[in-house]
């Protein structure tokens, strides 16, 4: 939980903290950092991921409001799913919920299995990066902007429906793969 949290959050507010003085003496410069959509939408079994996301969200929106007299702009680029390879040997899920003793071990054999198919056939990075390029050359580019198909799909989703007619959504969907795909894995498959 640490870990995530130094990597995710601390990382990018160290980053920050760095180029903020030097930015505010030039009177200008741009400041991108990079989320996710599962900063604006939780998904199950990614509670720490999901909430150091949340968290970088809040921060470029507070860094926002404290740099705009200085000229300096701060947005957020919120990828969706993109062949990363995030899903390799930097994955890393608690062992135990994997367990078929698990109480979460239903929703620990559908969803991870699901998520990371998504991540792999995901879209190319390259659009993040002609993105950033975009932010960076355009001054009037929105302050957040959602990549990819997913996030696309979600972000929007998550605004329009109640928290609990979203969760009902998701778990619809984890279930349906299921059961069209009879996916069965355990911890060791997926690592």
């Amino acid at each position: 939980m640490k870990n995530q949290f130094d990597v995710n959050l601390f990382g990018v507010f160290r980053v920050c903290k760095a180029v903020i003085p030097l930015m505010r003496e030039q009177k200008g410069g741009v400041i991108i950092n990079v989320s996710s959509f599962l900063g604006k939408v939780a998904l199950p079994l990614l509670s720490f991921y999901s909430a150091s996301k949340f968290a970088i969200e809040g921060m470029t929106d507070s860094l926002r409001y404290e740099l705009k007299d200085f000229n300096i702009r701060v947005h957020s680029v919120m990828p969706g799913f993109f062949k990363t390879n995030f899903t390799g040997e930097d994955l890393v899920m608690n062992k135990d919920t994997f367990n078929k003793s698990s109480v979460y071990a239903p929703l620990a054999s559908t969803f991870p299995p699901q998520l990371i198919e998504e991540i792999n056939n995901g879209s190319d990075p390259r659009l993040v990066a002609e993105i950033i390029l975009d932010i960076i050359q355009y001054d009037t580019f929105p302050a957040r902007v959602i990549a990819g198909e997913k996030a696309q799909k979600f972000i929007p989703m998550r605004t329009e429906l109640s928290d609990e007619d979203f969760e009902s959504r998701v778990m619809d969907q984890i279930i349906e793969y299921l059961h069209y795909n009879c996916v069965t894995i355990s911890y060791e498959d997926l690592s």
